[in-house]
């Protein structure tokens, strides 16, 4: 009489491997983030410099935009129109001129409540930056905080 075989040839998968490669990967980027942190916290004394200049901040001009849709050039009121005017002196006396764009944030909290600003500032938005690209405006940055 015949004894049946015990080998079984079905494919198995097997998950000891595959801890083992998440594992690896783990500790490896564990490693690389210590050593990136430890990289930029390094310190070193400076090199005195007899020869050069201070780095200059470009000349630049901030544009805000409230929730009431009221448009401020470097934080006095101002309309489209003083804005056109305002862009074209200051690009012709400051060339490289750097122009920020802030928004107001929309959102506020009442009782638990997020309410909406209660004017649509986006035709004026947009209407600001026509009016920047006419000028001939090319360094533009829109100013906002970090999200979390």
């Amino acid at each position: 009489m015949r004894l049946p075989s015990a080998i079984d040839l079905s494919p198995r998968v097997e998950l000891v491997p595959l801890i083992d490669v998440v594992f690896l990967l783990l500790t490896f980027f564990i490693y690389s983030m210590t050593v990136m942190v430890r990289a930029e916290l390094l310190p070193v004394e400076l090199t005195s410099l007899e020869q050069g200049t201070a780095a200059e901040i470009p000349p630049s001009l901030a544009i805000t935009l409230d929730n009431a849709g009221e448009l401020y050039v470097d934080r006095e009121p101002s309309t489209l129109a003083e804005l056109a005017k305002t862009i074209t002196s200051r690009q012709a006396a400051e060339p490289g001129l750097r122009v920020y764009i802030a928004m107001e944030d929309t959102r506020e909290e009442q009782g638990g409540l997020v309410m909406q600003a209660p004017v649509d500032r986006g035709p004026l938005l947009i209407k600001v930056i026509e009016q920047l690209r006419a000028a001939g405006v090319e360094d533009v940055a829109v100013v906002g905080n970090p999200s979390e």
